[in-house]
């Protein structure tokens, strides 16, 4: 059974909001523009005039998401590292210097969200107003939340490993986790599924 947990803690202010835009824009809106002007330049009728119009427009569009692209790209690069054991959470910055650390006593309310991650997202949950709360994933630890990126299924696992070892210590847990993940549920103790 692993005991530690490892992820990137973000800044929830910033990393829904560019990662909504950057998801929109970046997929749908370029595909459908680069998809219009594919068309026109392979149809018979060929309209040079709307051609040329869609390209300035797929232009003018591109120079904000290579900005917020990079923006979100160093936002990430750059996220504060979470380590959560079974006794602390630990939060560092990329260089290793810890920032924080958190004691886990027995008598800590543990609140946890799972919603997304990489691997299992959902189109149609970018297009809701919600989507932050939809897609947020974070452990709160008395007042104290830390969101996180989920990044694959293995990292998971381990955070449900924890779960199980803090409930085996008896600590009070809430944990919401998407029906999408049904076979870590299975894991965890009949009280928190």
């Amino acid at each position: 059974m692993s005991e530690k947990f490892k992820a990137r803690a973000i800044d929830a202010s910033k990393f829904y909001h560019l990662k909504q835009f950057v998801f929109i824009k970046g997929n749908l809106v370029d595909a459908l523009l680069l998809g219009s002007i594919a068309g026109l330049l392979f149809s018979s009728a060929r309209n040079t005039v709307l051609i040329s119009v869609l390209i300035g427009v797929y232009l003018l569009t591109s120079i904000p998401l290579w900005k917020k692209r990079k923006r979100f790209g160093k936002l990430v690069d750059r996220a504060d590292r979470l380590l959560i054991s079974g006794e602390e959470v630990k939060i560092s910055s990329p260089d290793g210097e810890v920032r924080e650390s958190i004691s886990i006593k027995k008598s800590e309310n543990i609140k946890l969200q799972i919603r997304a991650s990489a691997w299992r997202e959902r189109i149609w949950d970018y297009f809701r107003p919600d989507f932050k709360e939809r897609a947020a994933n974070f452990i709160q630890i008395g007042d104290r939340r830390i969101d996180f990126i989920l990044d694959s299924d293995y990292a998971l696992q381990q955070l449900m490993d924890l779960v199980i070892l803090w409930e085996s210590k008896g600590l009070d847990i809430q944990i919401d986790i998407e029906k999408c993940f049904v076979e870590h549920l299975r894991r965890l103790p009949a009280r928190l599924q």
